[in-house]
């Protein structure tokens, strides 16, 4: 029988929503389809009549299996029952690009819509959700922006085919005490939620909010999930000290390079470390493969020594 690997548990009772793993699991996947529509739903600020009652994922099986996976941007596409298409994205870091990336899927979202033949009537809205742990506008404090195509002259919204939602976690600084919509209760438990260990009084009445945090409770994830967890995590610390010591030396090559290198460097000493760790826990070769990214032969030649 194939044995569990080890993982140390974790401070605290919750999981970050902020990780890529725990986000996709949150409002990527069927199962959790009602967390999703409850937050597009706020966010949106859609009126009773217009509410969102019902999703389908066009990628339920897009989740990240290995340490070696793109860590830091998560998409998440779902359409619901009139055709409208919603793409929702978590991203820590700042590459100084991400409205242009926004924009870009808005537009592809459009593109895929349209088969050979058919009119540009038939097309259907696309909405862009970004979450993001960094400050994306400076020239205000609000920590929710909504974005259309509008004249210039009179503000009318002729061009509604794309919008864009943005979230900022670091603008938001109220506290449990102070949220006072959907929305805010959302951004709240996005935020805070790995770093508390109990549902507060606020949310225990909340059904949304009661399933949100069961999710994320540690109980309730595998070993080998944890395991992941654990490594995507490590990641973003190395990534976070290679680009401070970049950005103290203040050199743009020095930056881009040193995160490349350092972040490689740091996801390869993790990837061994649990490599090594499975290997004493008796895991067979493929299932330390595919947790942590690396080879057959790394594994083997790590076997052998």
């Amino acid at each position: 029988m194939k044995k569990k690997a080890k993982v140390t548990k974790l401070p605290g009772c919750f999981l970050s929503p902020t990780v890529d793993l725990v986000f996709k699991k949150l409002f990527g996947t069927t199962a959790n389809k009602n967390l999703t529509i409850n937050l597009l739903n706020a966010i949106l600020e859609l009126p009773e009549e217009k509410q969102i009652v019902q999703l389908t994922f066009n990628d339920p099986s897009n989740h990240l299996e290995t340490l070696r996976q793109k860590f830091s941007i998560v998409d998440i596409r779902c359409t619901d029952k009139l055709g409208s298409q919603y793409i929702i994205e978590m991203q820590n870091d700042d590459y100084h690009n991400f409205t242009q990336r926004a924009q870009y899927y808005g537009a592809c979202g459009l593109s895929s819509q349209l088969a050979i033949a058919e009119e540009y009537g038939t097309l259907l809205p696309v909405i862009f959700v970004g979450v993001v742990n960094f400050t994306l506008f400076n020239r205000h404090n609000r920590y929710i922006s909504n974005h259309v195509t509008i004249d210039k002259e009179d503000n009318a919204c002729d061009l509604n085919l794309i919008e864009y939602h943005f979230i900022e976690l670091p603008k938001f600084n109220k506290t449990v005490d102070q949220l006072e919509t959907l929305v805010d209760q959302w951004i709240y438990f996005i935020k805070c939620a790995g770093s508390i260990n109990k549902i507060p009084a606020q949310f225990k009445n909340l059904k949304q909010f009661t399933n949100a945090f069961q999710v994320l409770m540690q109980s309730a994830w595998t070993e080998e999930e944890m395991a992941l967890y654990q490594a995507q995590v490590d990641a973003r610390r190395v990534e976070i000290g290679v680009l401070e010591t970049a950005e103290t030396k203040g050199l743009e090559q020095g930056l881009k390079q040193g995160r490349e290198q350092g972040l490689e460097q740091g996801l390869e000493r993790r990837s061994l470390e649990i490599a090594h760790a499975m290997l004493a826990d008796g895991f067979d070769n493929c299932t330390i493969a595919k947790i942590t990214g690396l080879t057959i032969d790394t594994i083997n030649g790590l076997s052998k020594k």
